[in-house]
């Protein structure tokens, strides 16, 4: 080129400012598994769509799993007590999962119709339908616009301001700044450390 003696040999990238993670408190879970109860339709297969969306909701507030993972999620694998451990298809590190007993009772319910059923929570039709049926129980909840994968934040944030670092744990992460940077919303974690002595 005429504008330039020498070509650059590196060229410098642009740092993005780091955003921070968005996710649902307590409070808007709590609002959208109550939209979740209140659901009177059926599913194509004869399912409640309340056991199906509340049960599925619950589980992922409990664990902090995947959507891709609970998807997978078979009725057989819950022991007695709903303690197991799950391995993430993403990552291949093992997760430990404990499930509430309410929890436990609506996967009951939505198992209740097909009690053979492989998995509790099979897709009938294309993901895109999935997330657009999410996505009103959302609005009908009357909570902040948000994708499924908030619930995953929402859990991870709520276990992370009962115990600075266990939101880690929840999360499957082996990388304590994988779960900061993507997972914890700041906003909601209260500041935990002291402060230091006044000086006026």
């Amino acid at each position: 080129s005429e504008l330039v003696d020498q070509v650059p040999r590196r060229v410098r990238k642009i740092k993005l400012p780091r955003t921070n993670p968005q996710a649902w408190t307590p409070d808007e879970v709590r609002q959208l598994v109550k939209t979740c109860q209140d659901t009177p339709e059926f599913t194509a297969g004869g399912t409640s769509k309340a056991a199906f969306w509340t049960s599925l909701v619950l589980t992922a507030w409990d664990s902090a799993l995947r959507l891709g993972d609970l998807l997978a999620f078979e009725y057989a694998w819950i022991p007695p007590g709903g303690r197991l451990t799950i391995v993430q298809s993403k990552t291949g590190y093992a997760q430990n999962v404990q499930l509430r007993p309410i929890t436990l009772e609506w996967i009951d319910k939505c198992m209740a119709n097909n009690p053979s059923r492989r998995c509790i929570w099979p897709l009938t039709s294309r993901r895109e339908e999935f997330y657009k049926s999410f996505n009103r129980l959302v609005r009908r909840a009357g909570i902040r616009k948000g994708t499924f994968r908030w619930l995953r934040r929402a859990s991870v944030t709520a276990v992370d301001c009962l115990e600075r670092g266990a939101g880690t744990d929840q999360a499957g992460h082996r990388d304590r700044g994988i779960t900061l940077r993507h997972y914890v919303d700041s906003e909601q974690v209260p500041m935990l450390r002291p402060l230091p002595p006044e000086v006026a």
